[in-house]
């Protein structure tokens, strides 16, 4: 997905990276990743930044684990 952004929106993110590497280490994780945060700019006219974006689980994977985890007597989220 590539979504378009507002420098300031470009700052938070780019502030947040140190803190987001733990993304890359949980495969299974509902987070957004960010795969790159691009500028570009046409002869004469305005700059454009836009993030490039994706999730590892489809929407169709979120909704059965979540359909799961309500149809189970087992808590999925207890620490057991």
């Amino acid at each position: 997905m590539v979504k378009t952004v507002k420098k300031s929106e470009v700052k938070v993110l780019l502030r947040m990276l140190p803190s987001y590497k733990h993304v890359c280490h949980y495969e299974n994780t509902l987070l957004t990743r960010f795969y790159g945060v691009h500028c570009i700019k046409p002869v004469g006219g305005q700059k454009t930044r836009f993030i490039v974006m994706g999730w590892r689980k489809t929407i169709l994977e979120v909704d059965r684990s979540f359909l799961w985890a309500e149809t189970s007597d087992e808590d999925p989220w207890a620490n057991n």
